[in-house]
């Protein structure tokens, strides 16, 4: 089974709810598909988010390292996908989160075309549950102190806020990037009932797992 085709596909997503991070509130989720066909007529997708700041890669970066990718990846076994990785690296370096929405594509399509769970293309399962990590970012501290709630009672083990300097490095002058205003919200989470300090900004909450 060869790759046959790979499409990247640009999507603009609105979010739920906004997430206030540091320096930016998130209203979208900018992201690519990635859409491989076998030439068996198999289709396998992958997906990769734009994050300038945190990967450099863009999502117009990520569409044309794609289609800059393709003469590496069509044609080859579509079950090598060590082989597809090394051929993408000696063609491209870096833009990760590019190849790797190829990589999860690949993945999905073996999967779909021989039967199998990804897990099992990944060596096996090795767990049946998992803790799952919930993001607090409403810029608000009650509604913050809520969504806390929410995620514990949806089964979350874990909540991390977010918030923070600009890029520049200096503080914006309202509530959610002032260190006095993160300190405050920090202690208020650690001292909800059922949760326990985490490293960092995670807060963690007793005994909550939802099955992967």
């Amino acid at each position: 089974m060869k790759i046959k085709h790979i499409e990247p596909i640009a999507v603009s997503l609105p979010m739920k709810k906004p997430v206030i991070m540091a320096g930016e509130e998130v209203t979208r989720a900018d992201n690519v598909l990635v859409r491989v066909e076998s030439d068996t007529g198999v289709v396998g997708w992958g997906e990769a988010a734009s994050a300038p700041t945190m990967t450099g890669e863009t999502v117009e970066s990520m569409m044309a390292a794609i289609h800059y990718l393709m003469p590496a990846v069509e044609g080859r076994l579509a079950e090598d996908i060590a082989g597809t990785l090394t051929a993408m690296t000696g063609r491209m370096y870096g833009n990760n989160a590019a190849k790797a929405a190829i990589e999860i594509a690949l993945h999905d399509l073996v999967g779909r075309a021989t039967g199998q769970p990804v897990y099992a293309l990944l060596g096996g399962k090795l767990r049946d549950r998992m803790a799952i990590l919930g993001v607090i970012g409403t810029g608000e501290l009650a509604s913050d102190l809520r969504e806390a709630e929410n995620k514990k009672a949806a089964g979350f083990v874990a909540s991390r806020s977010r918030s923070g300097s600009t890029a520049t490095g200096r503080w914006r002058t309202y509530p959610p990037y002032l260190p006095s205003y993160r300190a405050r919200r920090a202690d208020l989470l650690r001292r909800q009932p059922g949760l326990q300090p985490g490293r960092g900004r995670a807060i963690r909450a007793r005994g909550c797992r939802r099955r992967a």
